[in-house]
């Protein structure tokens, strides 16, 4: 997460541009992002232990990329909330009436959340689009004593680790309004000091963190399609837009001879609510 006292490489986003930039491109998103690797999913269950079938909470679903895999694992009352309309009508087109799937397309903050009604809340690749320290009251409020939180993301983008493409693309993004604290070159996410010590300060014990890596090459539509994705490209003026996605697919193109590298990092943050006060 961003030192508050070091000044922005990149304006921000508002944590509101969330809730509605990515249903407008919602087919688009579910086929360009990718979804989770299994063992992710297997060190989250493992801390929740043998509850049959867990009570899930997952905050900002999106198209549902690790909805599906939820429901798969542990198929049973799972309460989805999701802000964007589009995003929210796409879910329920694509999981039809999954049996205790309840769709709820509302602000996280608006939800009506019994406490002590989960045995595990999730936030996959939309927990920065939150105020962290009242989302994280609410959570806890909502959680049964000892139930868990599992936070994570697809990084995409992270300069300095060995992904060459994301070193050359930097200097197109000077500028940029970029989402909230994230770096021109480094996602929040990746600062686990940073992300344990928030936890810890707002009523989350046992915090485990790791992080997983994949790579994969994209040719220059692929990456194009990627982009096109993402808040800080939606958000730019049409011009500006395609003007971007066009150097990014030209980057492609002529640094990387047609296919770029991709690394995916998969920063994931797991602890236990403790009792709210």
């Amino acid at each position: 997460m961003q030192n508050r006292d070091a000044p922005p490489v990149s304006p921000r986003l508002a944590l509101s541009a969330g809730r509605g930039v990515f249903g407008q491109n919602a087919a688009g998103y579910d086929s360009a992002r990718l979804g989770y690797p299994a063992s992710l999913y297997d060190r989250i269950f493992k801390r929740i232990g043998k509850i049959e079938h867990p009570a899930i909470l997952e905050i900002g679903a999106g198209t549902g990329l690790a909805t599906r895999d939820l429901l798969a694992r542990h198929p049973g009352a799972m309460v989805v909330i999701e802000p964007d309309a589009q995003m929210a009508g796409f879910l329920k087109a694509a999981l039809g009436p999954a049996a205790g799937l309840t769709i709820r397309n509302c602000p996280f903050e608006d939800a009506d959340l019994p406490p002590a009604s989960f045995d595990l809340a999730v936030a996959a690749a939309s927990f920065h689009w939150l105020e962290p320290v009242s989302a994280l009251a609410k959570i806890r409020t909502a959680l049964k004593p000892g139930g868990v939180l599992a936070l994570w993301w697809n990084v995409y983008r992270a300069s300095g680790i060995g992904d060459e493409f994301a070193d050359a693309l930097a200097p197109l993004l000077e500028g940029i309004a970029l989402p909230p604290s994230e770096g021109a070159n480094v996602h929040h996410s990746l600062d686990a000091e940073s992300y344990r010590s928030l936890l810890q300060a707002n009523g989350f014990d046992h915090v485990e963190h790791s992080v997983l890596r994949r790579t994969r090459m994209l040719d220059a539509a692929e990456m194009r399609a990627l982009y096109e994705t993402y808040s800080f490209v939606r958000l730019l003026p049409e011009p500006e837009q395609l003007g971007l996605l066009d150097r990014i697919a030209e980057l492609v193109e002529t640094r990387f001879g047609g296919r770029a590298p991709n690394v995916v990092l998969t920063p994931l943050y797991t602890a236990i609510g403790a009792k709210p006060e």
